[in-house]
């Protein structure tokens, strides 16, 4: 069963709430996005700081990807994964990923340096 959790995603001025699930096990990060009809918000918690790589086979709609070290600071930002993208990495050392909506970067307006906070909601 995934762990679904209300969230405030919050950049600066701008923020936005969401039930995110939570991809903190090996087999909830493995499958991520895939086999899904609807693009959904995961928040992915890596077990190392790392490069953390990710794909998008068998993921049927674009998706953006935003990757943040142990602190919650922006390290890459992708805007609209392609699906079937067979290799998706960051330049720098990542604990963890937010996957959501296309549209969600733009929303935030986030950029790689930004600080995002990320609160559990009611």
């Amino acid at each position: 069963m995934p762990k679904i959790k209300h969230l405030k995603i919050t950049n600066s001025k701008k923020s936005m709430n969401s039930f995110f699930e939570i991809c903190d096990t090996f087999n909830s990060r493995m499958r991520g996005l895939m086999f899904r009809a609807h693009p959904a918000f995961l928040l992915f918690e890596f077990g190392l700081a790392d490069l953390n790589p990710i794909h998008s086979f068998f993921v049927i709609f674009p998706f953006d990807a935003v990757y943040l070290d142990s602190e919650h600071k922006v390290v890459a930002a992708f805007e609209a994964v392609s699906p079937f993208t067979p290799y998706l990495e960051p330049n720098k050392v990542n604990k963890f990923l937010l996957e959501a909506p296309v549209g969600f970067i733009k929303e935030l307006e986030i950029k790689e340096g930004d600080k995002l906070k990320i609160e559990l909601q009611g």
